[in-house]
């Protein structure tokens, strides 16, 4: 099975188990796959309806859906740390 047929599923606990709709919450500091736009990111925190994610490294938040989050897997954290080492070694990240 892809990564991205995982779904939604944070430490075992799906919405659908415990009763209610929606999407559960990634706690803070979860690498993610925002899964509308593919992007890896690191769960800073909580605003409204949505989840606040940074992209590995650093850099500018976005705000995602938070059914529209996954965990990263092992090997997607690594292709985001690999390609953050990289431009740094460019230098085109400090």
């Amino acid at each position: 099975m892809s990564a991205r047929g995982t779904g939604a599923v944070f430490r075992g606990d799906r919405a659908a188990d415990r009763g209610g709709g929606g999407a559960v919450r990634p706690p803070v500091g979860a690498h993610v796959v925002d899964t509308r736009t593919e992007r890896i990111g690191v769960v800073t925190g909580h605003e409204g309806p949505y989840v606040q994610l940074r992209p590995y490294g650093g850099g500018r938040e976005w705000d995602a859906d938070p059914g529209a989050v996954r965990h990263a897997t092992p090997a997607e954290r690594l292709r985001a740390a690999t390609a953050y080492a990289n431009a740094r070694s460019r230098g085109d990240v400090p």
